[in-house]
C-alpha cells in the first residue's frame, strides 16, 4: 500500500482522534506543542511505515491469544455451526488453543461453558 499524495490518511486519523480519541489527541498536541501540521505528518507516517509492505497476515496466531473460552466456543457453535468439540479436526483445535496438542493430553474446555460474569 503506497502512501497517498492526496488527502493522506493522517489528516483523517487526526479528526477522528480529536473527535473520538481524546486521550490520545491530547497526547499527540502536548507532544507536539500543538502543531497540528506536525502531529498530522507524523500520523500519516506512521501508518505509512506500518503498510508499506502491504497487508500482514500474522500466522500462527491462536484464538485464545485474542479471546476467553466462551467466546471461542461461542463463535464455533453460533458463527460456524460446531456442535461440540469433535466436530473440529485437531489443526482446527490447534487453530482455536495454542500448545494444543492431543498427545500433550491438553483438555479443552468444556463445550457448555457459561459465560463469565465480573
Amino acid at each position: 500500500m503506497k502512501s497517498r499524495e492526496n488527502c493522506p490518511v493522517g489528516q483523517d486519523l487526526f479528526k477522528h482522534c480529536e473527535k473520538v480519541e481524546q486521550r490520545i489527541f491530547e497526547y499527540f498536541m502536548k507532544e507536539y506543542h500543538g502543531n497540528e501540521k506536525s502531529i498530522i505528518a507524523k500520523m500519516t507516517a506512521s501508518v505509512d511505515a506500518a503498510f508499506k509492505n502491504g497487508i500482514n497476515f500474522r500466522m500462527h496466531s491462536h484464538l485464545n491469544q485474542f479471546m476467553v473460552d466462551y467466546d471461542i466456543i461461542r463463535v464455533l457453535r453460533d458463527d460456524m455451526g460446531y456442535s461440540s468439540w469433535s466436530d473440529l479436526s485437531v489443526t482446527e483445535r490447534d487453530f482455536c488453543f495454542k500448545n494444543y496438542s492431543t498427545t500433550k493430553n491438553r483438555k479443552l474446555p468444556d463445550w457448555n461453558i457459561e459465560e463469565e460474569t465480573f
